[in-house]
């Protein structure tokens, strides 16, 4: 099955893992205030689930959660990177979400479900990720402003890398 993903994939998959917040969009506008209490413990949840990044393209993330998404779900993500404390703020839609394991392979009852999610950005810090998406010939790599925000230049030592096994 695996093999089948891969030969359906636009652009090279970058493993990554970076720590994700994300919540909900909705079309309304309304200002609320509210807090999710826990039944059992009676105190307020977070406004935001949490999630750890599996990898990366030019137009998506995959990432992993104890949040089950559905197909079509908009979402609101903040990226945290380890050398910086403001977020990389990015939109999408959820294109796919399936447990991480088969129910069969869960032994532990008290085990939680983690469930890995596929998510096609539409914007990163306000910017159309469409519109960023381009083939650099020089380094011989696809990009974009998701992998711009994520990884900086690293296309610069990347193309370096293959240009000089290149000749």
């Amino acid at each position: 099955m695996e093999e089948q993903n891969q030969e359906r994939r636009k652009y090279k998959r970058y493993n990554t893992e970076v720590k994700i917040y994300f919540d909900f969009s909705y079309d309304l506008q309304t200002k609320v205030h509210y807090e999710v209490i826990d039944k059992k413990k009676k105190k307020p949840l977070p406004g935001k689930y949490t999630a750890i990044s599996r990898n990366i393209s030019v137009e998506g993330i995959c990432l992993i959660s104890d949040h089950a998404l559905k197909k079509g779900d908009d979402l609101r993500l903040e990226l945290y990177l380890p050398s910086s404390n403001k977020p990389i703020l990015m939109q999408g839609t959820v294109k796919w979400c399936s447990p991480s394991k088969p129910p069969e392979e869960i032994k532990d009852k008290n085990e939680k479900i983690q469930y890995l999610a596929g998510i096609l950005l539409s914007t990163v810090n306000g910017e159309p990720v469409p519109d960023s998406i381009y083939y650099d010939e020089e380094y011989k790599i696809d990009w974009s402003s998701v992998l711009e925000s994520v990884f900086g230049n690293y296309k610069l030592l990347m193309g370096g890398k293959y240009r000089k096994e290149s000749k």
